[in-house]
């Protein structure tokens, strides 16, 4: 079967806005990638990509991910499940069109 991934509309769109916003407030964060909101059983799940940058500390992982998870459910409190994996900017292999270093 095929998972109600959604993507484009007004909900994925304030959450993609919100990862942006996140992104930009934070020097550690260099950009978000492959954004999934999937409504399922009348559960929200998300789960995206975090590039850090390669200068960022491990130690702090675990805030940036909890800081991220709380501005969204601040904003967006039907959330049900929030999966953020960390990558470091230096494996990204292509730039995303959410990294803040696109033109």
């Amino acid at each position: 079967h095929v998972d109600p991934v959604m993507q484009r509309t007004p909900d994925y769109q304030k959450i993609e806005k919100l990862l942006q916003e996140f992104c930009q407030r934070m020097p550690q964060c260099e950009g978000f990638h492959d954004l999934r909101m999937v409504k399922e059983n009348n559960l929200t799940a998300l789960r995206f990509d975090l590039v850090l940058s390669a200068d960022s500390n491990h130690a702090d992982e675990d805030e940036i991910v909890e800081r991220c998870k709380e501005m969204i459910r601040e904003h967006i409190p039907e959330v049900d499940y929030i999966t953020v994996k960390l990558e470091p900017g230096f494996s990204i292999s292509r730039r995303s069109r959410h990294s803040r270093f696109n033109g």
